[in-house]
C-alpha cells in the first residue's frame, strides 16, 4: 500500500477529537484561518462540522503527515508507529488547549438532552420537500 493510502487509513480510524488534535499539532495555520473562531461558530452552525470541517481537517492532516513522514511505510502498523513517533515530538500551545476545550464543550452540548438544534425556515422547508 502506498504511503498516502496508509495515512488515509490511519486518519479514517480517528474520532473527531483526535482529528482536531492532529490538525492542531501537524498543520500550521493559514494566514486567513482562525480555528478558534471556527470552533466557536459550531455552537451556532453545528452542521459545519460534518459538511466541511471534517473533510478539510482530514485533507490538511493528510498533506502535513505526508510531508512529515520520511520514507515509505510498508504496512499500517509501520505507519501507526511513524505517526506515534511524530506525536511524541509535538506540544500544544495555550491557544491549542483553549481550542480543544471549546471543542469538547461543543461535543458535550451535542450529547445533552436539553439542547435542541434550531433550524432556519429555509431548512424546515427543505425538510418537508418530498422527492
Amino acid at each position: 500500500m502506498k504511503k498516502r493510502e496508509l495515512i488515509k487509513q490511519h486518519l479514517s480510524q480517528l474520532n473527531l477529537n483526535e482529528l482536531l488534535k492532529y490538525r492542531l499539532l501537524f498543520c500550521s495555520s493559514e494566514p486567513n484561518e482562525d480555528l478558534e473562531l471556527d470552533i466557536t461558530d459550531l455552537f451556532k452552525y453545528p452542521t459545519r462540522l460534518k459538511t466541511s470541517y471534517v473533510d478539510n481537517w482530514q485533507k490538511d492532516v493528510l498533506k502535513a503527515l505526508f510531508h512529515h513522514i520520511n520514507g515509505q511505510c510498508g504496512s499500517s502498523s509501520q505507519m501507526d508507529e511513524a505517526i506515534s513517533d511524530l506525536l511524541l515530538k509535538q506540544m500544544y500551545s495555550e491557544k491549542d488547549n483553549r481550542i480543544l476545550g471549546l471543542f469538547e464543550h461543543f461535543l458535550a452540548s451535542l450529547q445533552s438532552s436539553n439542547v435542541e438544534l434550531i433550524h432556519a425556515s429555509l431548512h424546515r422547508k427543505l425538510d418537508t420537500l418530498k422527492f
